[in-house]
């Protein structure tokens, strides 16, 4: 089953991460708004609960945005936490 009920989520990788620094300091703007897309992950509507509610994503200026270090992972991708509680990480 597809879930077509997704929330995006801006990522501390590559330039995603002076990104967020950016928003936090000047707030959002159509030039962002155009450069974060490709910083960008898309998560279920259940799994970002669970990531807003344990504290792992931050709402900056309209953006959800990545607020735990640990939560991306260039090789692995997003880290959700039926991978942490199961700790599974493939290096």
């Amino acid at each position: 089953m597809i879930d077509n009920d997704v929330v995006s989520i801006l990522v501390a990788w590559g330039k995603g991460e002076d990104l967020i620094k950016r928003i936090r300091s000047f707030g959002t703007n159509r030039s962002i708004g155009r450069e974060i897309q490709q910083y960008c992950v898309s998560v279920s509507e259940k799994d970002f609960e669970i990531l807003k509610n344990t504290d792992r994503i931050e709402d900056i200026d309209g953006i959800w945005a990545q607020k735990d270090p640990y939560l991306y992972d260039s090789m692995v991708g997003l880290i959700n936490n039926e991978m942490l509680n199961n700790e599974i990480l493939i290096k």
